[in-house]
Parts: C-alpha cells; structure tokens; sequence
C-alpha cells in the first residue's frame, strides 16, 4: 500500500496539490501500512458490516469510491506510461 500511496502521492504533489492521509488509528500503521499494496474495491466481508453499520447508500459510496480510485489510477499509469507489474486485470474470488 505504502508504494501506491507514494506514486499517487507524488503525482498529486506534481500537479500542485495537496495531499492528506487518513487512516483510522497511526499513519502507515493499519491500512497504510501493512497491506499487499493492490488496487481493488473488494474488501473481503466488509460490505455487509458497513451496510448494517451505515446503510446501504453509504456503503455503496464507498464502493463507487473504490472503482473511480481504480480507473483514476489506471488513467495515471496510462497516460504516464508506467510498466505495471501485472499488466492484466485479474478477477478476484471471495468464498464464504
């Protein structure tokens, strides 16, 4: 996560804007941190969580979060041309 959140990063502070990080508890410690550092929108059961903690309309956004953040990014390695190590969208599998 830390390479992902460093390569938006700095594509941002190029273009001359600013840049935040949120994470729940200590930076670079939960999500920040220790992640495998791919771009998804699937985030194992968190759905059903967040619909009985939020509602559906609010999870919903932050899946509709999720997908416009994976085609920004896409656009940047597209138009910056960028090897991609898995130069493919790979579909992902939850089993419950």
């Amino acid at each position: 996560m830390f390479r992902v959140f460093y390569f938006v990063s700095k594509y941002f502070l190029k273009e001359g804007l600013n840049v935040a990080i949120v994470d729940a508890d200590r930076i670079l410690n939960g999500i920040t941190g220790h992640t495998t550092a791919k771009i998804t929108s699937e985030h194992d059961l968190i759905y059903d969580k967040m619909i009985n903690q939020i509602g559906m309309e609010k999870a919903k956004q932050y899946t509709e979060s999720n997908e416009k953040a994976i085609k920004f990014i896409a656009q940047i390695v597209e138009a910056k041309n960028i090897e991609r190590l898995n130069k493919e969208n790979s579909l992902s599998n939850l089993y419950s």
